[in-house]
């Protein structure tokens, strides 16, 4: 009996230290639930503006860009951090740490802290990640794998909350707040209490390569708000054999030296999918006024074609490539990298490739080969394709 009255209270005493521990957890998964919120958003934000971008290197990008919110919606006060339901976090939070930022990319300026770098990327691994160094040194933000250059064909975008004032062209918005947690989670400062004050830094960058095009899509045209018809550059009714386009230089190609086929079946068309069946039919015609994305008139895509090695007599789609059309003869002429009109970023196309035909690893290996050797030898058209970032 004795031992049992020594005993009493103990159940409370483990239930209210157990109870500490949760709410210790549940706050640190609180704070670093809203940090990898914050990230995964910026994240996404940055792979589809350096995915769009990459198109449109060859146009103005003077202009900042507006993106939606990133973090957790919050809405704060002098004391702290209203949340819906009346709940409050800790008042040590202030006006100066608001939970959501609406970033504005601001045009590059070939600054290394910029939020839009245009280049090239030298990087020979399929990731990549910021430098690791003192955010307090002046080369935080040098990318060793990333050359700039104004006429390079590589994009990188940059989502920063890390409070910083930065140069012309780099832009930063506040750190994700600390909502209830005491204590050091990511990186940063290693003073605890500026810590607490500051929140968590988070950086995302995202790369948009250019890459061979392994998937194209068909020429269209639309109705703009404004009643005008907008083309939409892809692909025509018209199919060249590799060798055929190789050898052509910036000579025109006759009807003789191409095949067509009937306009109805142009479609979407990927790496790996079987040639069309030839027919008598003319090329398709491009009436259009504009053309989206500045492309020059009467410009379109064409069906890269030729026989593999381990696939007998059958012909598959190899790549595609760029040309000007002579609807009154009948002709076409390669756009190449060596012409003025030559683009750095093309629409309609994708890295991505969904063929239709049945093809074995080592016929798959002879049309990635052909298709890498177009883009190498400035003889196709490109997509812009992610390296995938560090986490």
């Amino acid at each position: 009996m004795s031992n049992l009255k020594h005993r009493q209270g103990y159940t409370l005493v483990v239930f209210v230290m157990f109870m500490v521990c949760l709410f210790a957890f549940a706050t640190l998964v609180i704070d670093l639930g809203f940090v990898r919120l914050a990230k995964r958003q910026m994240q996404t934000m940055t792979d589809g503006s350096a995915l769009d971008l990459q198109r449109v290197v060859d146009s103005d990008l003077s202009q900042p860009f507006e993106m939606s919110d990133v973090g957790p919606t919050l809405t704060f006060d002098d004391d702290g951090v209203v949340i819906a339901g009346g709940f409050r976090a800790q008042p040590k939070l202030g006006s100066n740490s608001p939970g959501h930022w609406t970033p504005s990319l601001q045009s590059p300026q070939e600054n290394a802290t910029d939020d839009i770098l245009v280049g090239n990327y030298q990087g020979s691994g399929e990731r990549h990640a910021e430098l690791a160094v003192d955010s307090a040194a002046s080369n935080y933000y040098d990318r060793p794998d990333f050359d700039i250059a104004s006429d390079g064909a590589d994009v990188l975008v940059r989502l920063r909350r890390t409070g910083e004032e930065l140069p012309a062209g780099g832009s930063a918005g506040p750190p994700v707040p600390f909502l209830f947690g005491r204590g050091v989670v990511v990186g940063g400062s290693a003073d605890l209490w500026q810590r607490i004050e500051r929140g968590t830094i988070v950086r995302q960058a995202s790369i948009a390569r250019q890459s061979p095009a392994r998937t194209a899509g068909p020429y269209l045209e639309y109705t703009s708000d404004s009643g005008e018809t907008v083309a939409v550059v892809g692909l025509i009714n018209v199919q060249v054999e590799r060798s055929t386009w190789q050898l052509a230089g910036d000579a025109p190609i006759s009807m003789e030296q191409f095949e067509t086929f009937d306009a109805g079946q142009v479609s979407q068309s990927s790496l790996g999918d079987l040639a069309k069946a030839e027919s008598a039919a003319s090329i398709t015609s491009m009436d259009a006024d504009s053309y989206h994305g500045n492309y020059p008139t009467d410009s379109a895509y064409v069906t890269i074609i030729d026989t593999l090695a381990s696939g007998g007599q059958e012909k598959y789609v190899v790549g595609f490539g760029y040309v000007k059309v002579d609807h009154i003869n009948q002709q076409i002429t390669r756009i190449s990298a060596a012409d003025p009109e030559w683009r750095r970023g093309f629409f309609n196309t994708s890295a991505v490739f969904r063929p239709s035909a049945d093809l074995t690893s080592e016929q798959w290996g002879e049309l990635v080969t052909a298709n890498r050797s177009l883009l190498d030898d400035d003889d196709g058209i490109t997509a812009p394709a992610l390296v995938r970032s560090e986490e």
